[in-house]
C-alpha cells in the first residue's frame, strides 16, 4: 500500500497512476480479509457483532479525519500531498501491525486441498445467493450514497462548501451509533440492525429527489448517515456467521467479491439511469433496491442471535 501511494506520488503517468491505485486496491482487500479473519479468531462468538461494528466504526472515524488532513497537507504543499498523507499512514499501520500477536495456526484455519474456491461456492451456494444478495445490495447503497449526495446538491443549487459541511455532518451520524447498534446485533440477533440499516439507507435515497432546500436535503443526509453508522461492520459480521469452519478463508475472499460487486455496480447503474432517464430517477432506483435488501434479510437471517 505504502509503495502504490508512492508510486501515485511521483508520477506523471496515468499509467503508472492507474497502476498505483490498482496496488493500493489490491492491498487494501488482503488488508481487509486478513483484519476479519484476524477477530474471528480472537474474539468470542457473543460479541463478534460488537467487535465487527468498532472495527468498522474506528475505519469511519479514519475516514473523517482523513480528508482533513489531507486537506491541510493539500493547502501547504499541494494536491500530491494527499498520497505522501496516506504513504505516512500506511506505514504508521505497518508499524503497529508487527506487534500484533500472531495466533497459532489452527487446523480449522489452514485450508485442505479440496478447499477450492469452487467447491467452497458450491457448498454454500445457498447462503451466497439469499443473504450475500443483500450484502451486495448493501455494497451498492453504501457506493452509492458517495456519489448522490454531492450529485443532487450540486443540482438543487447547494454549494461545494456547503456540501462538504453536510457531508461531514452525515459521517458524525455514522461514528455516534456503531456501537450500539453491535450491541443490539449480539443481544438480539442480525436482522434488528441489518433491516433498519437497509431501510434508512433505501428510504433516504428514494426520497433525496424529492429534496429541494438546504434544509430538506440535510436532513435526507442525516437519515442517510444514521443508517450507515447503523450497518457497521454489518458484512463482515454476516460473513463471520455464515463462513464454514473449513475452507473459511476461501469463504470470506467470495464474501468480499459480492460486496464489492455491490460497490462496483452502485454508480454504475446510477450513471446508466441517469443517462436513459435523470438523475432523480437513478438515485430513486438504488433506493428501492434497500427494500428487497430488507426482505431477502426478513427471510434469511435468524431472529435471535445464537453463539
Amino acid at each position: 500500500s505504502a509503495l502504490a501511494l508512492i508510486i501515485c506520488f511521483i508520477t506523471s503517468s496515468i499509467w503508472l497512476l492507474a497502476a498505483g491505485v490498482f496496488m493500493q486496491g489490491m492491498s487494501q482487500s488482503v488488508f481487509d480479509l486478513a483484519r476479519q479473519t484476524y477477530l474471528i479468531d480472537v474474539v468470542p462468538s457473543s460479541h463478534r457483532a460488537r467487535a465487527f461494528s468498532i472495527l468498522g466504526g474506528s475505519q469511519r472515524i479514519g475516514f473523517f479525519i482523513g480528508p482533513f488532513v489531507a486537506a491541510a497537507a493539500i493547502s501547504l504543499y499541494g494536491i500530491k500531498a494527499a498520497y505522501f498523507v496516506g504513504f505516512i499512514a500506511s506505514c504508521v499501520t505497518a508499524v503497529f501491525c508487527t506487534y500484533i500477536p500472531e495466533l497459532h495456526k489452527q487446523k480449522h484455519v489452514v485450508a485442505k486441498a479440496s478447499n477450492n474456491v469452487f467447491e467452497i461456492a458450491k457448498r454454500n451456494f445457498r447462503v451466497l445467493i439469499t443473504i450475500g444478495f443483500g450484502v451486495l445490495i448493501i455494497g451498492a447503497l453504501r457506493a452509492s450514497r458517495q456519489i448522490a449526495l454531492p450529485l443532487w446538491a450540486d443540482n438543487i443549487g447547494i454549494s461545494a462548501s456547503a456540501t462538504a459541511l453536510i457531508f461531514g455532518v452525515s459521517s458524525a451520524m455514522e461514528i455516534l451509533i456503531f456501537y450500539p447498534a453491535g450491541k443490539v446485533m449480539d443481544s438480539y440477533g442480525r436482522k434488528w440492525v441489518a433491516i433498519p440499516c437497509v431501510l434508512m439507507l433505501g428510504s433516504s435515497m428514494l426520497f433525496m429527489p424529492l429534496s429541494h432546500t438546504l434544509i430538506g436535503f440535510t436532513a435526507i443526509a442525516v437519515i442517510m448517515g444514521l443508517g450507515n453508522g447503523m450497518g457497521s461492520g454489518i458484512v463482515m459480521t454476516l460473513g463471520a456467521d455464515a463462513a464454514p469452519v473449513s475452507g473459511r478463508i476461501q469463504f470470506l475472499g467470495l464474501w468480499r467479491i459480492i460486496s464489492g460487486t455491490g460497490t462496483s455496480l452502485g454508480p454504475a447503474l446510477i450513471a446508466l439511469f441517469t443517462a436513459m432517464f435523470s438523475l432523480g430517477m437513478g438515485i430513486t432506483a438504488i433506493g428501492a433496491s434497500g427494500f428487497v435488501a430488507a426482505l431477502v434479510f426478513m427471510r434469511y437471517l435468524q431472529p435471535a442471535a445464537k453463539h
